[in-house]
């Protein structure tokens, strides 16, 4: 039994891919059609890529929750001003990414001394709230 190949919806060309072979569909070699047997498994394979998926996000969202638990405003502070485009905002992010992933103490004490005051200064957001810093960031794109 056929069904209607789910890559091309059933055209047997892909029209981004007309440089390549010319957009013919790999996956149903140009019929517009694939067997129930390799539906079935494409649906299997696109099973297991979302529960690996939700996995990753539920534990990042962990990681974040017990970083946000562990350094409160300090956390916020350095994600918020991660999102700034500039240079030095890179290496606020990095002490984020420590916070989040759970680096010793020591590591992100050391950076927020560093990185956090330059940071503030030179985007001039010394003494704003870090929902405020991150409006400010998102407004400035």
């Amino acid at each position: 039994m056929a069904t209607t190949c789910p890559k091309c919806d059933g055209k047997g060309k892909i029209g981004y891919y007309a440089g390549i072979a010319g957009g013919v569909c790999f996956r149903c070699k140009g019929t517009g059609l694939i067997t129930a047997r390799s539906a079935q498994a494409a649906r299997r394979t696109a099973l297991r890529r979302t529960a690996a998926d939700r996995k990753r996000i539920a534990d990042l969202r962990d990681k974040e929750e017990a970083a946000l638990a562990r350094y409160g405003d300090g956390y916020r502070l350095a994600k918020a001003l991660s999102r700034f485009d500039h240079p030095v905002a890179a290496q606020a992010a990095g002490v984020w990414a420590d916070m989040r992933d759970g680096k010793p103490a020591w590591v992100i004490e050391t950076g927020l001394t560093r990185v956090l005051p330059a940071v503030m200064s030179e985007f001039g957001v010394t003494g704003l709230s870090p929902e405020e810093i991150e409006a400010e960031a998102l407004a400035r794109g």
